[in-house]
Parts: structure tokens; sequence; C-alpha cells
């Protein structure tokens, strides 16, 4: 019969604890491991993960919140171009949105998937202040839009551009309802009359004027976009390579053409980023937020962190040398970005 003496005791649960210390570490490690696979598989687009799904039907609720500006003494300022114009704000006009991913083709050998957005606008009349059915007098964007495109062009163009405007000079100041402005439109002659013209480089694809006209249920009018799933390298989840087949626009030089960034609502792991990309259609760029601060919410335990548009958003390379790009060889303040090329 052997007896353990006191220090082989000793030695014997400094081995036990050593063992099972070094069994919990690694379980804790394969834990982690497991519970970031895990989550990655769910985050990654993929068919029928909750990513996806969440994805394909955003079911956050979003709100478009739009304010214009009655120009309320429009008559006295068309009488005598001297008197400042008085603007009143208007709104805010609140539409509920939602966004749909439709026509999906996936790319399994660059890990991509291909899709067209649709976007879906409600009014929502009881978070607005006002109708849509409200008068709003402003510029008449057409003619003014007119005036400035054939400044460039022959004088046998500007002539006949000058003519026209002139039998519409009463009509350089428009009087529309919210509906009209935003999403329904309205017909212009001046509209038509330049479509049936036929100008070179002067395309006009709408029957009608509005700012939002012909995107409300539209699947083709954000174009196509080409993202990286995340399926192989989560770090790329979201993140655009292409827009419309190609990773860089054309309507900016160097690299404010270039495709990059996400939608907005989809992200891969942010890590210690003082910037993060969102690629616009609308400006037919990427648009960098800067890191402000982290916040957490003490109700679901989740800590965040907070990015917003600072003034190298909209700089004119004055302060940022990087961004002059933007400007296309043009003299525009900071703040102020032409996208004629781009829309």
């Amino acid at each position: 019969m052997t007896v353990c003496t006191k220090r082989c005791k000793i030695i014997s649960l400094i081995a036990i604890t050593a063992c099972l210390l070094t069994i919990g570490i690694c379980a804790v490690a394969l834990c982690k491991t497991l519970y970031h696979q895990i989550l990655h598989k769910e985050l990654a687009i993929a068919n029928h993960s909750t990513g996806y799904e969440m994805w394909k039907e955003t079911p956050i609720p979003m709100y478009l919140s739009l304010y214009l500006f009655n120009w309320t003494n429009a008559k006295e300022v068309l009488e005598d171009w001297t008197i400042k114009p008085v603007f009143k704000e208007c709104g805010p006009y609140v539409f509920s949105e939602h966004h749909i991913r439709v026509n999906l083709t996936w790319d399994e050998r660059d890990n991509t998937v291909t899709y067209y957005q649709k976007r879906i606008w409600h009014f929502e009349p009881d978070l607005s202040i006002g109708t849509l059915q409200d008068n709003i007098t402003n510029l008449n964007v057409i003619a003014a839009t007119a005036a400035y495109f054939v400044r460039s062009k022959s004088i046998f163009v500007q002539k006949i551009a000058s003519f026209f405007l002139e039998l519409k000079e009463k009509e350089l100041i428009q009087t529309k309802t919210v509906a009209e402005w935003t999403f329904d439109g309205y017909e212009d002659k001046l509209l038509t009359l330049l479509g049936e013209l036929n100008i070179s480089n002067f395309n006009i694809p709408y029957d009608k004027f509005g700012w939002f006209y012909g995107r409300n249920n539209s699947e083709t009018y954000d174009g196509n976009f080409t993202m990286y799933t995340g399926t192989d390298n989560i770090d790329l989840l979201g993140i655009f390579n292409k827009w419309n087949g190609v990773s860089w626009t054309g309507d900016y030089t160097s690299y404010c053409g270039i495709v990059n960034g996400t939608s907005g609502e989809l992200w891969p792991p942010v890590k210690k980023y003082d910037k993060v990309a969102i690629f616009s259609p609308d400006l037919c760029s990427t648009i960098w937020l800067s890191h402000q601060a982290n916040y957490s919410n003490e109700t679901v335990g989740l800590v965040g962190k907070k990015y917003v548009g600072t003034d190298f958003v909209f700089d004119n390379g004055t302060k940022y040398p990087e961004q002059k790009c933007f400007t296309n060889d043009q003299s525009f303040p900071s703040g102020v970005r032409d996208v004629s090329a781009c829309k």
C-alpha cells in the first residue's frame, strides 16, 4: 500500500488545478471562436441567413423629412430684381421609407451579390406639419437649368433658348403643390420642347419635373449594386465594389470617382476606424463620415460608435486637397458640389 505524502498531495493538487485551468482557457477560447464563427455565418449575406433576411427587406422603420421653402415675395422680386427674396420654411413633410432588394444575382467566385433596390415612400400626415396640397412658390427649375446649360452652346441654340425663355418670363417663378414639387411631378411645356429639340449631350429622360419624380416604387432608378456578401471575409460585408457594373463612376477624376463604402444600412464589424464610407448613388460618389464618440445603451447592454459628416465631405479642396477632384476644375465654394455630370 502506497501512502501519498503531504508533498505528493500538494503536487497532485497543483497538477490537477493546472489541468483544469488549461481546459478552462481552451474551452473559453474555443467557445469564443465558435461564437464568432456562428455570428459571422448568420451576419453574412447568404440564402436563409439571419443577415440575409434582414438585408433583403429592411425591417427597421425609416422616415424621410422634407422641408420646402416658399417664396413669399416672388411677384415683387419679378417686377424689381433689386428686392431681396424672402423665403419661409415649410414642413416637415414626412414620408415613411421602405427598402426591398430585388433581381439578385449571386457570384460565388467573388463572393458578391448584384441587385437592384426598390424604395417605397408613403406620406405620413400624422407626423407632418402641412399636407401634400400645400402650395409652394419657388424658382422655375426647368427654365433656370435650361438657361444654365445653353450658356456654353452655339449662338443658334442660345437664341432659340432665349426666345422661348422670354415667352415664359412670367413663368420664371412657379407655384405648385408639395406633391408636385416632390414625388408626383408636374408637366412643363419648356421641358417638352427641350426634349423635342434633341440637343446633343442634353438628355431629358422624364416627361415631368419633381425633385423625387420617378423614384417611388422604381427598381431601376438607383442603378444596380455589386456588394461583397462577407461569406469568405466578414470584414468585407456590405462593401460595394461596383455600381452599374463598374468600379469607377467616371463622373469625377482620381479617387473621387471610385465606388467604395456601404449602403449605410449594412456594415462589416466596425473596428477602430477613424472614418467609415457610404456610397451615395444620388451623388455618384462616396461620403466619408468621421468618428465622433462612443455611446452605450444600458437597457440592452450594447456599445456603439457615432459617425457624423464633417466639413471634409463637401470641401472644395481648400482645406482638404484630396477633395479637389470633386470640383472637376470648376470654382465652387466649400459646401457646394456640382452633380450635373451624375444626374
